[in-house]
């Protein structure tokens, strides 16, 4: 998976507002028709006392209002069906705990070796496998819009390290993040807007330069008939990099040596086609190809040159847990040049609490 994927599906969040002034007016009406029904009721043969009255109208207030805020809060699975992207949105409460984990592997003839090839070619990719971890606060601003403030940890070469030391060296604190994101749909088609910014803390990072990203993605999805468990989409990404060096003699690969900028892409942009099947409840089948990626190289002078990386595609099975609880191993190939040892291998987890 491309740096600009992982950016994509994973940390950034975008734009907008919310219909809440909507819930609140219809909680506001059905609380006057309620008191309004209780005050001819109060007036029958079946008179109360005032505190036994009161009693009741506070608990009819109450349970109105709660079920406006459940009504506000349940928008967000109105809008949003498909499984993998509510638990990549987060949670439906208030405030939560966003957190994934994953293993970026080796290929499929070693699953567990130390080089994970970058099989597309995009630039600034660490070609190494990892374990990774992240946690973020998020925060649901209304019913479909929310941010989230997150930061990582992760280990190279997990199953490589033979001694203490060996995998102290290999910790990173990853890539603090803001990111925002907004929930829409539009007719049939399911939207999710992203927006958001990336601090590089990692050690190849800030090697190679790398200081910050900024990011943006549009997922849009909708399913093709009725009843056939299919859904298709698209992930539209565009992206900035900053960067602190240029020239700086650094270490692009074990014991190769070049120019820092060789290694950088300042500003691409991506559509990424995807296809999903559900069997049931619990499973689906997804994949989804990075087909018209796009790189602007910090060396390259012409601003509206770009390189294209190569086409690859993921395969995967969706696995949901729970609503917040969403598992995805998956593949990651070049159509053209299948092979065991071109073949990457990954699991990702993310669990909402």
């Amino acid at each position: 998976m491309t740096n600009r994927e992982s950016i994509s599906e994973a940390a950034m969040e975008v734009v907008g507002l919310s219909a809440l002034s909507t819930a609140r007016m219809s909680a506001v009406v059905l609380a006057a028709t309620f008191l309004t029904v209780s005050g001819l009721s109060s007036s029958s043969a079946f008179a109360q006392s005032s505190d036994s009255a009161a009693g009741e109208t506070k608990a009819a207030i109450s349970d109105v209002i709660d079920e406006a805020d459940k009504s506000e809060t349940d928008k967000a699975d109105e809008l949003i069906t498909n499984r993998m992207l509510r638990a990549q949105t987060g949670s439906l409460s208030k405030w939560s705990l966003s957190t994934s984990f994953s293993y970026q592997g080796g290929t499929l003839d070693g699953p567990f070796k130390a080089t994970r090839p970058n099989i597309t070619g995009a630039a600034g990719t660490e070609a190494v496998s990892f374990l990774a971890g992240s946690l973020g606060v998020r925060y649901r601003i209304s019913a479909v819009d929310s941010a989230t403030l997150g930061i990582g940890l992760r280990m190279l070469t997990p199953f490589q390290s033979t001694t203490f030391e060996d995998a102290r060296n290999n910790f990173d604190f990853t890539n603090p993040g803001l990111s925002y994101t907004r929930l829409s749909r539009l007719g049939p088609i399911q939207s999710v807007s992203r927006v958001g910014t990336t601090v590089y803390t990692t050690a190849w990072d800030r090697n190679i330069g790398r200081v910050t990203t900024l990011g943006a993605s549009q997922t849009l999805l909708a399913e093709i008939g009725q009843a056939t468990g299919l859904q298709a989409g698209v992930l539209l990404a565009v992206d900035a990099s900053f960067h602190d060096k240029r020239d700086e003699i650094v270490e692009v690969r074990r014991g190769v040596f070049d120019r820092a900028a060789t290694q950088q892409s300042d500003y691409g942009f991506g559509v990424y086609p995807f296809l999903e099947y559900v069997i049931n409840d619990r499973f689906n089948l997804r994949t989804i190809s990075g087909v018209w990626v796009y790189e602007h190289a910090r060396d390259e002078e012409n601003p509206f040159v770009f390189s294209r990386n190569s086409v690859y595609q993921s395969v995967g099975l969706g696995i949901s847990v729970t609503r917040d609880v969403f598992l995805y191993p998956n593949l990651q190939f070049i159509p053209q040049d299948i092979s065991w040892d071109r073949t990457n291998v990954g699991v990702t987890a993310t669990v909402n609490l």
